[in-house]
């Protein structure tokens, strides 16, 4: 076996060892290597200078990125856990989150919602019901432009009297002048009464429900006690 042999065979056996448990090669593994054909380079044709300083340039570029990318590991996790703990300052505020369901109180305080049209509508019906899937409240609006469309629901049924307590799910039905349905996406403006973070993130809790950070698209002083 000769000496270039020997060399290759070391590099290949590095390789493997890398392969094996699916890991990239790191800044130690580069040297072993480097270290591994300067052990075994051929005494009569040795590592040529300007071979030995590219390959040096190489391990350097290496570690500089290894140590670039620890780096922002580390500034991700600390921009994390500043968000996660900035979600506490929601509490005792009213949010406006993508969502279709939204809690009732049954004291006759009104609901805020609303939804987004993506193209403009011909007729817009807003349907709310119950937790078992019973429409309590249907109301008309009419035709409305592409874009926001606020809703304020008293909390009262098709015959006048409050609906009790409870999560009621919105769904809207529009349509353009041709009938096609349209898209749209639902809102609701809740109090957020504390977070709770046992899921690993922030979670706001508003009443029976919950929200995440990312879904809060507005941000309001509390009109409820």
């Amino acid at each position: 076996m000769t000496i270039g042999t020997i060399a290759e065979s070391a590099t290949t056996q590095i390789l493997k060892s890398q392969s094996s448990d699916n890991s990239f090669m790191g800044k130690e593994d580069f040297l072993k290597l480097l270290i591994s054909q300067m052990q075994h380079q051929d005494p009569l044709e040795p590592m040529k200078n300007h071979e030995f300083v590219a390959q040096l340039a190489t391990f350097s570029n290496v570690e500089q990125l290894v140590s670039v990318n620890e780096g922002i590991s580390n500034l991700g996790t600390i921009q994390t856990a500043a968000y996660e703990s900035s979600a506490a300052s929601y509490i005792g505020k009213e949010v406006e989150v993508i969502s279709k369901n939204m809690m009732v109180n049954g004291t006759g305080d009104p609901v805020h919602t609303g939804f987004i049209l993506t193209k403009n509508a011909d007729n817009v019906i807003v349907d709310f019901s119950n937790s078992a899937g019973d429409v309590v409240r249907s109301m008309n609006l009419g035709s409305k432009n592409m874009g926001s469309v606020d809703v304020e629901w008293n909390t009262m049924d098709n015959n006048g009297e409050l609906v009790p307590a409870g999560v009621y799910t919105m769904a809207v039905h529009a349509a353009d002048s041709d009938g096609t349905p349209i898209q749209y996406e639902a809102r609701v403006r809740a109090k957020v009464d504390g977070v709770n973070y046992n899921s690993g993130s922030a979670i706001l809790e508003l009443g029976d429900l919950q929200a995440t950070v990312a879904n809060i698209v507005g941000v309001y002083p509390s009109t409820t006690n």
